[in-house]
């Protein structure tokens, strides 16, 4: 399939040679008239996309291979943790069907999102800590 780019410049080389090869110029009034039909208003603008949540079963995958960088100290790749997901099983079943995929930059904001509350989290507990002990 041609892109539109492609198309441009096919036609126009197919307008400068004439049947004995040689080359003709063309008027601005023939540049600008096409057998393509022309492009809707709005062609160009963007889409908005629906925000969907993130499944149950994402969620449990992402909060295991962030405890497990948790707990190892070593934070998982958010790529490779794309590419898990994508070859999960439990039971000799896959774990996602491929509209539940998420992509690197989905993943890495989840797990930024997770460390901050995880970080206030500890913050909160810590400062318990400090009040308690200088209450005390």
């Amino acid at each position: 399939m041609l892109t539109d780019w492609d198309f441009v410049k096919l036609s126009y080389a197919n307008k400068l040679v004439e049947p004995d090869n040689t080359i003709r110029t063309i008027s601005h009034e023939e540049m600008l008239s096409s057998d393509r039909p022309a492009l809707q208003p709005g062609w160009a603008l963007r889409q908005n996309k629906k925000a969907t949540r993130f499944t149950d079963n994402q969620k449990e995958f992402l909060d295991a291979a962030f405890q497990k960088g948790e707990v190892s100290g070593k934070k998982e790749d958010p790529n490779t943790v794309c590419k898990q997901m994508k070859t999960a099983k439990r039971n000799g079943k896959k774990l996602f069907d491929p509209d539940e995929y998420l992509t690197s930059q989905q993943i890495m904001s989840y797990f930024s999102r997770k460390a901050h509350s995880s970080g206030l989290g500890r913050l909160v507990a810590l400062q318990d800590t400090v009040l308690s002990s200088v209450t005390n």
